[in-house]
């Protein structure tokens, strides 16, 4: 099961749900293994608190801005210092996670130096990975 090598198997949960610690609990999060599966299992059973490297605030905005409800925002200084120092496969990880987050996708193209297009491509195959 992928909650066995989830990073968070071993730890203190509650992190997780304490909405005064979502930045440290986001935080644990990033470069975990399963963030892929944890962030489809959150959104299959509407789970509260921090799952996946998103909170459930923001995976409420992505369904609506998946549905054309709000337009997203841009990318903070800190969020594009963070993607740029990835690679690969977790920049994917870490772009959807921040799409989710509502950013839009032309600040992260602009951040990266892509094309939107390009950052789209990134985001549908990484949501293929997720499941």
């Amino acid at each position: 099961m992928w909650r066995d090598r989830a990073k968070c198997r071993d730890g203190d949960n509650t992190l997780f749900f304490d909405p005064d610690r979502e930045a440290e609990a986001k935080a644990f999060c990033v470069g975990c293994p399963v963030m892929a599966d944890c962030l489809s299992a959150a959104r299959a059973n509407n789970e509260p608190g921090v799952w996946g490297g998103t909170t459930e605030e923001e995976r409420k905005r992505r369904r609506q801005a998946s549905r054309g409800w709000t337009k997203g925002r841009p990318m903070t200084a800190h969020e594009e210092r963070c993607l740029k120092a990835l690679n690969g496969a977790e920049q994917r990880e870490e772009a959807r996670r921040l799409f989710v987050s509502g950013v839009t996708q032309s600040s992260m193209a602009r951040a990266l130096g892509i094309t939107q297009s390009g950052i789209s491509k990134w985001l549908r195959k990484q949501e293929k990975a997720d499941g």
